[in-house]
Formats: C-alpha cells, structure tokens, sequence
C-alpha cells in the first residue's frame, strides 16, 4: 500500500506534468500559428500597397505592363486572405470577407472605371480618383481597417498565447515541484510505515528464531494469528518449537526407556548370577551329600540354604538318606539277630 501510494502521487504528479506539457505545447502551436497569420497578413498588406502602386504606374504611363501586374497582385492578395481565412477559426474569418468585400469594391469602382476613362482619353480625370482628395481613398480605407482589425486580433491572440504558454510553463513547473515534495513525503511516509509494519515485525521474528535455535522453547510467539506473511512465519515458528518440544519429550522417553532397559537387563544378570550360585550352591551341597552316601556316611544331613526351587530336592535328598539309614539300621539289627542265632546254634551243636 506505502508503495502504491508513491506510485499514484508519481502517476498524479505525471499527469498534472503531461497536461500541462500538452497545454504548453498547445499554446505553442497556436502562437506559430498565430505568427503564420500575421506574415500572412504582411503578404496581403504588401499585395494590397502594389495593387495601388500598379493602377498608379498604369495611369501615368498607360502601359498594359502595369494593369497586368495589378492582376497578378490582386490575385495574390485574395490568395493571401484565403490562407489567412483558413488558418483563422470561424468566429474571426469576418474580417477576412470585408477585406475581400472592400477591395473588390475598390477594384470596380476605382480600377475598372478608371480603365474606361483612359480609354476614353480622361486620364487625368482618372488620375484625381487616386490622388489626395479623390474617392479612391474611400474604398480602399475599408480594405486597410478589415486588415487592422485582423491584426489587433492577431495580435491578441498571440498575446494571449504568449500568456498561456508562460502560465502553462510556470504549472508545469510548480507540479513537478509540488509532484516532487509530495512524493518525498510520501516516501518519507511510506518508508516510516514500512519500518513500523515490516521492519520491526522482521526483527521480532529473527528474534524468536534465534531464541529457538538456542533451545528457549518457552518462547510465546505472538502474531500467529495475523492473516499476512508475518502471520504464515510466526505459524512456522510455532510449529518448529512444538516440534522441538515433541522432540525433546520424544528424547527423553527414549532416555528413560534406555535407562529401564539398563536396569533391566542388570537385574536380569544379577538374577542369572543368583540362579547360578544358588545352583553352584546346591551342587556343591548335593556333590557333598552323595560323596558322604559313598562313604558309608547315612548320617550326613544337607543344612545348607538351597534356593525356593531346589528346596524341595534338599528335603528329598535327606528324606532319602534317613531313610536309607533305618534300613540299614533294621538290616544290620538283623544281621545281629542272625549272627547271634548262628552262634547259638553253633554252640548248640558244640
């Protein structure tokens, strides 16, 4: 928005220059034009004075030369007014008509009856027509004022386009001035706005990054619910730190699991090792109790601790050997009794 501001002040501040840059091109054109009618005007002028000076030139010396070179001039004095006509707009062409009007009338009334009088031997009365106190003057003074009228206006306009073109240049030139402080300010403004909406904003952003990467996952991330960019960064700050925290928990579970299966796995070999010496144990306490069989030895007892699982094969094994004992005790007792009774019945048959 800052920098469509600026643009539109630039694009205003163009228009206002084109416009003005067209008016004065405008004014310019018209004041050429303005100077094409007035060297037009000093044509017809020109045209107009030789027509004069021809008729003269034909009465003092009745040469056709002259009366030719009145034709030539007449027609380009009408060529003259008929440019002039069509450069004029239509609301200053009157004075042109006049001008035609009048110097016809003068060529009729003047020129024309003027010829006649010299065919007819007059000349001198045709040459009081032109002279200081002849009729000539008043049908050619028409011709000159249509002409005067011509160039006040001409001259008018021009004034008039002098003045729109030096208007038309001091506009342009205070738009492009105007055009260039307003769109500083604007600048000014726009960078202003862009630094509270964008720079600090950035700022903040890198500053939680840089928290994060750090290992601070307490941080509390604010704007994530902002609808622009700074909206999307801060919903993937969030999303990284929740991600760092899962990771962490995530770690910690594995080192709490590791740690259980340390422990475990100890207590599995301490209770390996008890099997095995509790095993070693009845062995050795069996071993004893076997060898002590083989030597005759039916008073031996095992009074070792034998584990909850081989209790049972200790109480068997000195079940077994009393038993065996009172046997033997019930056969020697017999034994005994034989041997005695042998006696007896040896001494008997003694």
């Amino acid at each position: 928005m800052a920098f469509g501001v600026v643009l539109a002040a630039i694009a205003v501040m163009g228009v206002v220059v084109v416009t003005n840059l067209l008016a004065l091109q405008r004014a310019d054109h018209a004041r050429n034009l303005e100077g094409e009618i007035n060297q037009v005007l000093a044509v017809a002028e020109f045209r107009l004075s030789k027509q004069e000076n021809s008729y003269r030139g034909y009465l003092l010396s009745q040469d056709p030369y002259y009366a030719e070179r009145l034709d030539l001039h007449r027609a380009k004095f009408k060529e003259a007014l008929e440019e002039v006509r069509a450069k004029l707009p239509a609301d200053r062409a009157a004075p042109v008509d006049e001008a035609i009007k009048a110097a016809d009338g003068w060529y009729a009334n003047i020129v024309q009856v003027g010829k006649a009088m010299v065919a007819e031997g007059r000349i001198a009365e045709a040459s009081r027509m032109v002279g200081q106190t002849g009729v000539a003057d008043q049908f050619i003074a028409p011709v000159e004022e249509a002409i005067d009228v011509l160039r006040a206006e001409n001259e008018a306009a021009r004034e008039a386009t002098r003045k729109a073109q030096a208007e038309a240049a001091q506009a342009a030139l205070m738009a492009v001035i105007v055009g260039m402080v307003c769109a500083l300010l604007m600048a000014l403004a726009a960078g202003l706005v862009a630094t509270r909406s964008i720079v600090r904003p950035t700022f903040t952003m890198i500053g939680y990054m840089q928290k994060l990467m750090a290992g601070d996952t307490a941080i509390q991330v604010q704007g994530a619910d902002r609808k622009d960019e700074f909206g999307k960064m801060a919903q993937a700050i969030v999303a990284f730190r929740d991600a760092a925290i899962e990771k962490a928990r995530l770690a910690a579970e594995a080192l709490s699991q590791r740690s259980m299966s340390e422990q475990e796995r100890a207590a599995r070999e301490a209770e390996k090792a008890a099997e095995a010496e509790a095993d070693r144990v009845t062995i050795e306490a069996l071993g004893r109790g076997l060898a002590a069989m083989a030597d005759g030895d039916l008073t031996y007892r095992i009074d070792t601790e034998f584990a909850p699982k081989a209790a049972q094969l200790k109480s068997d094994f000195n079940a077994a050997i009393a038993q065996l004992q009172q046997a033997v005790s019930v056969v020697v007792a017999n034994i005994a009794g034989i041997r005695s009774g042998a006696g007896e019945i040896s001494q008997a048959a003694d």
